[in-house]
């Protein structure tokens, strides 16, 4: 019984957090972006990279390696066999476990002498992790913060006992610290998540000056917790602040789209529903006329609104009993310390709704730091339940010293009786954790949108036959969606909304055409099978294919198309069945391959260039006309430096440029082998280069995508077969399982060896691929396919891809060589077998994809970048890379050193105490 009284608070706290297991049989959470995917290891390799090349036209994410630290663990536990759907609760369990045990131990570091002091951490740990706040704002939307919201009362608890002890450096809570900080990192993908336990110890470093006078150790203390935050972190702090410059792009974005309107829908509804935990904006919302919470009205019954303002009026009691009559020592800096943060949390709330609406608008519009909280409520709220809750522990021992001193001479179990009423207000106040209440359904004429929901089979099925396929190409959707939310957010048949499942089962790029995205609306109208011909909608869908590298249209039948107004997916499956393209149905889906003569590869020279001076927008009207073949690149001005973009154009023959545009052919086009390595990175190889030429890669145009000539005495040349070799490796050839459509055959691989084509075909070794299936939801072997060689395409427009290319080593080109425009200068730098090509010979094409103009002849006159053939033609290597990554990998090298000294002293500390105990 002893042992119970002892643990009983931390037993109760536990059994509490299970609760999510209730659900588990339900599937995996389809709310928010606290997404549990199907397949981990996709969604950990996408957070790998800088570029992200699974979506849309691809796009740089610099804030979304913080992820990894929440895919990694998701990812382990799936390959040891667990259920995602049981990883999903061990999770979100963990997450309530560690956020209450927090709160309880930093309030017992808050309350100094009180016998009930167990009991009122207890009850005010719970209300701290379950309340409607956690249940309706973090559960169901913006749960990755959750992350965020749990670790800031440990970090703050960790903070005091560091302050307390003498050492700067030894001193285990600071390097518990920076593991917080670190597993707390997911949260960062909205940097206002990041501020707020670099708040609460700030804030409370300021107060320890105000009551203690100036103490330089405890600042010294401050700066170096910062510090470790930011070394901990700086594997993807690092490429954020070298990249300043998109940060400041987003904010121009954001302070001109800041409107009373905006922040008016995201602030706090009233102050009163405020003080009861329920100022949640959009809490009564409701779609065609159903609302998202079925329970929201319970709070508005008298039962409620008493349990309510009676929790409100309990935490009432300690903000107006003075502390220096009840409270001793550090409980009044606490004291100041939570009051302080609920007055300020109840400004930050109110937004533009009440207390001085016009002063915070005129805050956001010109002070951009303020834009980290234009989400009053969901961003301010925290700080007020975080307040609130210190302040309800102080009030409670203030009570109950009270009770005991004045009632419990009458009646011993009146304190008793008061704590079990309270705990008892806390645990319905937040019924719908229990009640199975906060992941309902919402029941349509045409469909029911789940919650939670199991992944139907044929997805996974789909999902491993696209693994197989080996051809670079994109995917794209159709129809085309129509949802108020650009990201791709749509609704099932099968019970499911939220981002494209398609997203989550492959890691080829898969475009959605939705009508907000800025580039992509243009082309929105034009494939939509409600308002365009058949022959105008496989015309339109021939000329996207080719434009945005699609090697396959993806049919969905499954979608609920009435709840967003999407075209009919039958009136899509009409016209692409009178395409005659080859056909796949996979479960609910349709796959249509896209012809030979349609497909344009990833890496690519143009056979036709055309030059306009128009607008992008015209773009769609040029993809129309007979001029405009599946080879053609289109050049604006208007998206190129005109200086730059129009000496390019001169090299390629264009002596001036009409206002009409013009439109030249080029002859002669070099062949190009290529490699995707990863999605920040390409191994090229130009065969029987004769003159200027564009070379393109079809991936979003970003500065930061550099093109580098490789010598020909480095990687490649170490690798390279002589033809005897290659014709002798032929003969362990095969064609890789999927792939029978697109990969070459024996004998047209002889003929590109002959032609000197095909440059490398490994070293004959057998390999290996592991073919993974799926049987509820748990990966498992299916089948392991050998090979000797591996995959080559056929060649499709002047290109052909050879996945034997070696991939080189991650560094391969840094320090790169560089030259000036004539490229005859010495070249400068200390990777002198790597030469850059000069950045003003990239320009966008296409609308949005990246081109570079190059010039073998010039290229040449550097000795040893270029292979002179027998018939005066060149071939080349070159390296296509996306620069930012490389500073992703020096963060993760600082990270992790700091992340081994942190483990390396909390081991020490750990034996030695160990040790000490022994001894004694």
């Amino acid at each position: 019984m002893s042992v119970f009284k002892k643990y009983y608070p931390f037993l109760f706290l536990t059994l509490l957090s299970f609760w999510f297991v209730i659900y588990q049989k339900n599937g995996l959470l389809s709310l928010g972006d606290f997404v549990f995917p199907p397949i981990p290891e996709l969604w950990l390799y996408f957070r790998l990279f800088a570029w992200k090349d699974f979506a849309f036209l691809g796009n740089a994410s610099y804030i979304d390696y913080v992820n990894l630290i929440h895919y990694f663990p998701i990812f382990a536990l799936f390959k040891i066999g667990i259920p995602i759907t049981v990883i999903q609760s061990i999770f979100i369990s963990a997450l309530f476990i560690i956020g209450s045990f927090a709160m309880y131990h930093l309030l017992h570091e808050v309350l100094i002498e009180s016998i009930h002091k167990k009991i009122i951490c207890m009850i005010c740990a719970i209300l701290y992790m379950f309340n409607p706040y956690v249940a309706i704002v973090k559960l169901r939307g913006y749960n990755m913060s959750l992350y965020a919201y749990v670790f800031a009362p440990l970090i703050i608890y960790f903070f005091t006992k560091y302050i307390k002890g003498r050492h700067f450096f030894k001193n285990k809570y600071l390097y518990l610290i920076g593991f917080s900080y670190l597993l707390s990192s997911p949260a960062s993908t909205q940097p206002a998540y990041i501020t707020w336990s670099i708040f609460l110890i700030f804030y409370f470093s300021l107060l320890l000056f105000l009551f203690h006078n100036f103490n330089k150790t405890i600042l010294l203390k401050f700066l170096i917790v910062i510090t470790l935050f930011f070394l901990i972190n700086t594997f993807w702090i690092m490429s954020l602040v070298l990249n300043l410059g998109a940060i400041n792009r987003i904010i121009d974005v954001v302070q001109d789209e800041t409107s009373l309107e905006a922040i008016n829908n995201v602030s706090g509804n009233n102050l009163v529903n405020t003080f009861r935990l329920l100022g949640i904006p959009g809490m009564d919302a409701t779609w065609r006329g159903i609302p998202y919470l079925s329970y929201y009205q319970i709070y508005s019954s008298p039962i409620f609104i008493f349990v309510g303002i009676s929790l409100f009026l309990i935490t009432f009691f300690g903000w107006l009993f003075s502390p220096w009559t009840h409270l001793k020592g550090k409980e009044r800096l606490w004291w100041f310390y939570f009051i302080s943060i609920s007055l300020l949390s109840i400004f930050i709330i109110g937004g533009v709704n009440f207390l001085i609406p016009n002063l915070k608008l005129w805050l956001f519009k010109n002070f951009p730091l303020f834009l980290l909280y234009r989400k009053p409520y969901e961003k301010g709220a925290f700080f007020f339940i975080f307040s609130l809750v210190g302040l309800l522990a102080i009030s409670l021992k203030i009570i109950s010293n009270m009770l005991d001193f004045h009632v419990k001479k009458r009646n011993k179990n009146i304190t008793t009786i008061f704590f079990i009423v309270i705990l008892f207000f806390v645990l319905l106040y937040n019924f719908p954790f229990w009640s199975k209440q906060i992941f309902t359904s919402i029941n349509h004429p045409e469909c029911t949108i789940n919650s939670l929901n199991h992944y139907p089979n044929y997805l996974y099925y789909f999902g491993e036959q696209l693994e197989k396929d080996k051809k670079v190409g994109r995917l794209l959707g159709l129809p085309i969606n129509n949802s108020p939310i650009s990201s791709g957010v749509e609704n099932f048949k099968w019970g499911y909304a939220g981002i494209d499942p398609i997203f989550l089962f492959t890691n080829k790029g898969y475009i959605l055409m939705n009508p907000l995205i800025p580039f992509i609306k243009n082309f929105y109208q034009n494939i939509n099978s409600e308002s365009v011909n058949e022959i105008n909608y496989v015309s339109n869908l021939s000329s996207i294919n080719s434009l945005f590298n699609i090697k396959k249209n993806i049919l969905r039948n499954d979608i609920c198309w009435q709840l967003y107004h999407s075209p009919d997916p039958s009136h899509d499956k009409k016209y692409l069945d009178g395409m005659n393209t080859k056909k796949t149905s996979i479960g609910e889906l349709d796959l249509y391959d896209v012809s030979a003569e349609n497909f344009v590869p990833h890496v690519y020279t143009p056979q036709h260039i055309i030059y306009s001076q128009d607008s992008v927008k015209k773009l769609t009207f040029i993809i129309s006309q007979p001029e405009f073949t599946a080879r053609s690149a289109v050049f604006f001005e208007s998206q190129n430096s005109f200086t730059h973009f129009k000496n390019q154009l001169n090299q390629l023959g264009i002596s001036s440029i009409s206002t009409d545009g013009a439109k030249i052919q080029l002859s002669r086009l070099p062949v190009t082998e290529f490699k995707k390595i990863n999605p920040v990175k390409y191994r090229v190889i130009i065969h029987g280069a004769t003159g200027k030429f564009p070379f393109l890669l079809n991936e979003s145009f970003h500065d930061g995508w550099k093109t580098y000539f490789v010598k020909l005495n480095n990687i490649w040349s170490s690798n390279h077969n002589s033809k005897s070799d290659l014709n002798s490796l032929i003969t362990k050839y095969k064609i890789l399982d999927g792939n029978e459509e697109d990969q070459v055959n024996i004998e047209e691989l002889k003929e590109f060896v002959d032609k000197g084509l095909v440059t490398i075909l490994g070293n004959g070794e057998e390999q290996s691929i592991i073919h993974l299936k799926y049987e509820n939801g748990i990966e498992k072997l299916d089948y392991i396919e050998k090979y000797k060689i591996d995959f080559v395409s056929k060649n499709f427009q002047d290109t052909i891809q050879n996945d034997n290319l070696p991939n080189g080593s991650y560094y391969e080109t840094w320090f790169a060589g560089k030259s000036d425009d004539s490229w005859i200068s010495k070249i400068t730098g200390f990777n002198k077998s790597i030469l850059q090509v000069p950045d003003d010979t990239h320009l966008m094409v296409n609308g949005y994809a990246n081109s570079w103009i190059i010039d073998p002849e010039k290229i040449c006159k550097n000795n040893g970048f270029c292979k002179i053939n027998d018939d005066g033609s060149y071939d080349l290597e070159m390296v296509i890379e996306f620069w930012p990554q490389r500073l992703f990998y020096l963060g993760l090298g600082i990270s992790g050193m700091t992340l081994l000294l942190c483990l390396i002293y909390l081991i020490y500390d750990f034996i030695y105490k160990k040790m000490v105990r022994y001894r004694v």
